[in-house]
């Protein structure tokens, strides 16, 4: 027998709570790792068409709910500033944010009802990033891979994921997690510098020694493959391939290269 939903208000409205509903789209998504769901569907062609962008500003060790956007002015589990209206009815924040507060729009959410029910911040950050806990033997991905897989090119010359995490404050469950989606949607880390490691050839390596190089990996690899019909192989093959592009594009991590206009918007 099924256990009765214990979020369940009794309407037809909440028959489904949000944590039933993400718990088993996660299943789903795990069950047809092999399928690229969004991104054959029309919505998903249609985000692609568009060039969307996903930023996730993951602010570690950043102000509580009760100086930003949950205050619980006059209650027990409140903080000590006032809350005030935002340019949508009936939404308030702190009054610490009145600027935010103008900006508020039907495009903005706030999430008050979450609660990951962990006490150490690594294991609750990455429930955020990956939706649910790993399993012995099942890594998940966070979100940066999975928008990778459904929203990247395969023909982009870079990886499409890029985690920028400069500070060591929660560095050792920051985001760039693949999981079971392997290699090739892994994220490209900058923690020390906006270029990343090591993508330059060495001065004493010619352009020639550098494609044999190349090429002999690739042999082994090919050779190392055939008769193994394995997905990681694929994975980190797909990932080596990108790797000329990266090393060809490093302009690309120059934010010097971009208009001031772009730049003052970041």
């Amino acid at each position: 027998m099924a256990r009765p939903n214990p979020r369940f208000c009794g309407t037809s409205d909440h028959a489904i709570s949000r944590r039933l509903f993400l718990g088993s789209t996660s299943a789903m998504a795990a069950g047809v790792a092999g399928v690229n769901v969004l991104g054959e569907s029309a919505l998903g062609k249609e985000l692609q068409s568009q060039n969307k962008r996903v930023i996730l500003l993951w602010l570690a060790g950043g102000a509580s709910q009760l100086e930003t956007f949950d205050p619980k002015p006059g209650r027990p589990t409140g903080g000590p500033f006032r809350a005030i209206p935002t340019s949508v009815p009936g939404v308030h924040i702190s009054e610490l944010m009145p600027k935010m507060a103008q900006r508020f729009n039907k495009h903005t959410a706030i999430i008050r009802s979450l609660n990951t029910r962990i006490g150490d911040h690594g294991g609750g950050a990455k429930l955020m990033m990956r939706g649910r806990l790993d399993e012995p033997n099942l890594p998940y991905p966070d979100m940066g891979a999975i928008i990778a897989r459904e929203l990247g090119h395969a023909e982009s010359p870079v990886p499409d994921y890029v985690s920028i995490y400069s500070e060591t404050e929660g560095r050792s469950f920051a985001p760039g997690a693949s999981g079971f989606l392997g290699a090739r949607y892994n994220s490209i880390n900058l923690t020390t510098s906006m270029i990343p490691e090591n993508i330059r050839k060495l001065n004493g390596i010619t352009a020639e020694d550098h494609q044999q190089r190349a090429a002999l990996r690739n042999l082994i690899s090919n050779r190392f493959s055939q008769g193994r019909d394995n997905p990681v192989l694929g994975s980190h093959n797909q990932a080596y391939s990108r790797v000329a592009g990266l090393m060809g594009s490093e302009k690309l991590f120059d934010v010097t290269q971009e208009s001031m206009t772009t730049r003052t918007k970041y």
